[in-house]
């Protein structure tokens, strides 16, 4: 076995490092840490795993040579063992996190914090059609009051007050009670 580098002394080594001090490869030393033979040694920082005690690592690797590999099962993926997916413990992580935003946002539309895109659409163009629809009555209120006016100041006066008051209505027809 090689002399443990100068970095291997440290109380923490990639897994890369840690291959190099035992002169094998860095995917013997991942799969040492996935199928369980390097246990007390490993410490994750987020969501990667390092050693962390490099004499217990050692003692761990030279421990799990003497066992006998363990068996595949028939219901194992085939393949090289590079496309390997998430680990049960990940996965299981992945569903309660995802259980979590459901019942977030399950809560927040109880509370009527969030609606239904659809109904935002909805409400949305009923609200632009109240809009569109005071304004555009506007001109049929005041097409005969504002032709027979010659005075420019009290056109813009009369048709400033009923477009204000289209506004206002189509505001309170929106939003009753606000």
């Amino acid at each position: 076995m090689p002399q443990p580098s100068r970095r291997a002394k440290k109380s923490r080594l990639t897994l890369r490092a840690f291959a190099k001090t035992l002169g094998v490869s860095h995917t013997a030393v991942e799969k040492g840490v996935d199928s369980g033979r390097l246990k007390e040694s490993v410490g994750w920082d987020r969501g990667r795993p390092h050693i962390k005690n490099a004499s217990l690592a050692r003692k761990e690797w030279k421990d799990g040579a003497s066992r006998p590999p363990p068996t595949t099962s028939a219901s194992a993926p085939a393949g090289n063992g590079k496309d390997k997916g998430p680990t049960l413990s990940e996965a299981q992580r992945q569903v309660a996190l995802e259980r979590v935003v459901a019942l977030r946002l399950a809560n927040r539309k109880k509370d009527g914090e969030l609606i239904l895109g659809s109904e935002a659409r909805r409400e949305a163009f009923e609200c632009a059609r109240a809009v569109r629809d005071s304004v555009l009555n506007v001109a049929d209120r005041l097409a005969g009051e504002l032709a027979a006016e010659s005075d420019t100041v009290r056109v813009h006066t009369r048709l400033d007050a009923e477009l204000r008051k289209a506004l206002e209505l189509a505001a309170e027809v929106i939003a009753p009670g606000e």
